[in-house]
């Protein structure tokens, strides 16, 4: 096809004496065709196979869709029509390109007709607001929504109607969608309503995709609006609390639908982070404010870590002074925080995952300690012998074990997960990525382990 006229091309499978197999027609030859074989197309011995270049089809509906938006829009950053719903609709059509062309540019019109019919519809948390605000006078709610839907009649009928640019962009959004492309345009205009400024489209379609209704998406764009004013108030100097539009729908679904209360949970968790969203909401239950319900999680964290430090304490005195089980209160800290996030906070869990990880960590420390008693022994020997090539690895040595010694216990129980849990296994294993030494005595052949420390009898377990 041409800018001035239409060509078509004949390929025909079968050897004649008359015309060539393979010849370019213009439209005239081609109808005179068709007319010719009529009653064979008619008998269905011949039928018409059309060859569609469907790469370039898709090009050409594209380029023509973005001139009529541009043409409508007077703006050239309107989003363009993707490959894939080009395809869908160009099959749709079976592959006629202006008839594709036409329908989509045609959708801002629907869109504006979709729009009306949603602003009309009293959606069911509508008429629960207007019953209870009316003490469930029947009468008076559906005068106060008569009332709302004239004084939106009156508005639209003094403002210009929805502009081209808002559809084109909405449609944009919503992979060409009239219905949904109405809803989220409806559910901007009233974001902005609800929360008193600027509500981008683009911010507005990624709550509508984390949602099922408009007003859903309204209820997550205001919960993320309060939440970000809580951020302004905060000191500036605290990390600040990201949330997006999905952990926005998970917080609600927690709450109730009831976005004071998600975000009194999103208050909690700038103070709990690693809290499961579950253990937030019942202790925001429990507590009945943000702030009781920090002090309960406290209180729950301070028990699991005196657990810990009381079992550090027995397990240290039954070894006399044997310094090597003994846990600093920051140490005991970490092993609960550690315990705490393994056992998602279920008080069930947590306890008894405590009490593993400190026993786990004092025996990694006492078989750590035995090992690099040795190593000290072995270095010092070598130091002695003055050998000048074994004198630098032997001084490194010393360094690599002092630092062993100063090991968190994240890095310890880590290590014990990879080791199965296996204590002597872990400490040789640390020794040797350390020192890069491998073996008990430097001999490959690891020392038996001494049995674990005794567990003293533990007191009655605290719950929170």
């Amino acid at each position: 096809e041409t800018e001035t006229s239409e060509s078509w091309m004949i390929l025909d499978s079968l050897d004649r004496d008359d015309s060539p197999r393979n010849r370019l027609l213009t439209t005239e030859d081609v109808i005179s065709l068709h007319d010719q074989n009529g009653e064979f197309f008619r008998s269905w011995l011949l039928r018409w196979y059309p060859v569609v270049d469907r790469h370039a089809a898709i090009e050409s509906l594209q380029a023509a869709v973005s001139r009529g938006m541009t043409q409508a829009t007077t703006e050239d950053d309107s989003s363009p029509l993707s490959e894939v719903h080009a395809e869908t609709e160009l099959d749709a059509c079976r592959w006629n390109v202006a008839l594709a062309a036409r329908r989509l540019l045609e959708a801002s019109r629907h869109v504006g007709h979709e729009l009306q019919v949603l602003q009309l519809v009293v959606s069911e948390e509508e008429a629960r607001a207007s019953l209870e605000a009316t003490e469930w006078n029947f009468a008076e709610a559906v005068q106060h929504q008569s009332q709302r839907l004239l004084n939106h009649a009156k508005a639209s009928s003094e403002e210009p109607s929805l502009a081209a640019v808002s559809a084109y962009a909405a449609l944009s959004l919503t992979d060409w969608d009239s219905r949904r492309s109405a809803e989220l345009l409806l559910l901007q205009e009233r974001a902005q309503v609800a929360v008193g400024g600027d509500i981008s489209l683009s911010a507005a379609a990624a709550a509508l995709k984390e949602s099922s209704s408009v007003h859903q998406a309204l209820l997550i764009i205001q919960l993320i609006h309060e939440i970000n004013k809580d951020q302004v108030d905060q000191d500036q100097q605290r990390d600040q609390f990201s949330i997006d539009e999905a952990f926005a729908a998970r917080l609600l679904r927690h709450a109730d639908g009831e976005v004071s209360t998600a975000r009194q949970m999103a208050q909690v968790l700038r103070q709990f982070p690693s809290v499961p969203l579950a253990i937030c909401a019942e202790a925001l239950r429990r507590g009945e404010s943000a702030a009781a319900a920090c002090m309960l999680l406290k209180d729950f964290e301070d028990q699991v870590c005196s657990l810990v430090s009381s079992l550090a304490t027995r397990v240290s005195s039954t070894k006399g002074k044997e310094s090597a089980s003994i846990l600093t209160t920051a140490e005991c800290q970490e092993i609960s925080r550690l315990a705490l996030e393994s056992a998602s906070w279920n008080p069930d869990v947590a306890f008894t995952l405590a009490e593993s990880h400190a026993l786990s960590l004092i025996q990694v420390r006492r078989e750590i300690a035995l090992l690099l008693q040795a190593g000290r022994s072995q270095a010092v020997a070598t130091l002695q012998s003055e050998e000048p090539g074994e004198v630098a690895t032997a001084l490194s040595a010393l360094d690599a074990m002092n630092d062993l010694q100063n090991l968190p216990p994240s890095v310890l129980l880590a290590q014990l997960q990879d080791c199965d849990m296996n204590p002597s296994a872990a400490a040789r294993q640390l020794v040797a990525q350390q020192t890069g030494t491998g073996g008990y005595e430097g001999e490959g052949k690891p020392r038996p382990a001494p049995p674990p420390p005794p567990v003293p009898p533990v007191p009655a377990r605290p719950r929170p």
